[in-house]
């Protein structure tokens, strides 16, 4: 009888001995994954030149994240000049052997996205135009629905009740999706479009006063819309002005001054725990939007890191979420032909030249 149960003994150790090998390798790889395994994440950004205060709103963004220290971020700067993007990626990829790209202009992501494609590299972009990467699979737009976007700005008209509208935007692409979506959504416009950064607008706001205009908005490039607020005051041009999300950046600020004040723009939606945590960390409220950007972006990295399902890296990004996003709505859509990511909007005031939010945007009356 004993003979017998030690044979069974033995017949069982030699069914299950694969079984527990195999059970142990398993556990024994993703304890590696998830004690010796390294990510290296390569953001490419201006961060010296007349852009840096964006680069350092994407670095405190990042910084505020709380993601896995086996992480690591590498910075190359761009200056947001798609030649220099060419050479921060070749850098990244062939000497720093990254895993994830953080890129923080369209234009600059678009450089890039054919490599990237290539390489099957996942690439995160900070860009607002539709179907830009259309097909590339590897590519997040780091922006939600343009409509979205401008539906924000043009609920805020409504609300008001502005009828009378002068605005002002730079070359930019963006800036000028923004004009053009103002323009042909309500009757009385007057559009001015800047492909430099002229020292005055005297001659500009003086024909919007004369013309009757009830509200003055603004979507120039970084600091210009400061020195745009600035003349307006001193003609004593007696409208609201409101702008575009270029208005968190600082140089406006520093522009304006006091100037600033009672300024109106729509944003992304950020939450009051980033709101204060950013604030508190970092002692002002400019630049917040980029910050949050990157804050969310880095949130997703971190979750599909910790992901353990053997799935290629951008399959795990794509169904990759945010605990605690710095985005109200944060969410990846998988769009027909891209992917990008889904927020709410919220509009915003400066007051004492800081952000405060007002409220979440509102819906057009039927």
């Amino acid at each position: 009888m004993m003979s017998q149960v030690k044979g069974d003994h033995c017949l069982l150790r030699l069914f299950l001995t694969p079984f527990i090998t195999l059970l142990f390798l398993i556990l024994a790889d993703n304890l590696a994954f998830c004690v010796d395994k390294e990510m290296k994440v390569g953001v490419i950004a201006g961060f010296t030149g007349d852009y840096a205060a964006y680069g350092s709103a994407f670095k405190n963004g990042i910084e505020l994240a709380n993601v896995n220290p086996n992480i690591k971020f590498i910075f190359e700067d761009d200056q947001f000049i798609p030649s220099k993007t060419l050479s921060a990626f070749h850098k990244l990829t062939s000497v720093e052997k990254v895993d994830i790209i953080l890129v923080g202009d369209s234009t600059s992501g678009q450089a890039i996205a054919p490599l990237a494609k290539k390489l099957k590299l996942p690439l995160l972009v900070w860009a607002t135009s539709q179907n830009i990467f259309k097909g590339n699979k590897y590519v997040i737009r780091l922006w939600s629905d343009p409509n979205k976007d401008f539906n924000s700005i043009k609920n805020l008209i409504h609300k008001k009740g502005w009828q009378k509208i002068a605005i002002f935007t730079a070359s930019h692409f963006y800036s000028e999706q923004w004009g053009s979506e103002i323009s042909r959504s309500f009757n009385e416009v007057s559009w001015e479009r800047f492909a430099t950064h002229p020292e005055s607008f005297q001659t500009q706001l003086l024909k919007a006063k004369n013309y009757g205009i009830d509200a003055l908005g603004v979507c120039l490039d970084p600091g210009t819309n400061g020195r745009l607020i600035k003349q307006a005051r001193e003609l004593k041009l007696p409208v609201p002005i409101f702008g575009c999300n270029f208005l968190e950046s600082r140089a406006d600020v520093l522009t304006a001054k006091s100037d600033i004040n009672g300024v109106l723009f729509t944003s992304p939606n950020i939450s009051g725990s980033f709101f204060n945590a950013y604030k508190k960390k970092f002692a002002t409220t400019d630049h917040i939007l980029s910050a949050a950007i990157f804050h969310d972006a880095a949130g997703l990295i971190n979750s599909a890191f910790l992901d353990t399902r053997p799935k290629i890296l951008i399959d795990k990004i794509h169904q990759s979420s945010v605990t605690t996003p710095a985005i109200v709505g944060f969410k990846i859509t998988n769009g027909s032909s891209e992917t990008f990511l889904d927020f709410e909007f919220a509009t915003y005031v400066y007051s004492d030249r800081q952000i405060k939010q007002v409220e979440n945007s509102i819906k057009l009356p039927p």
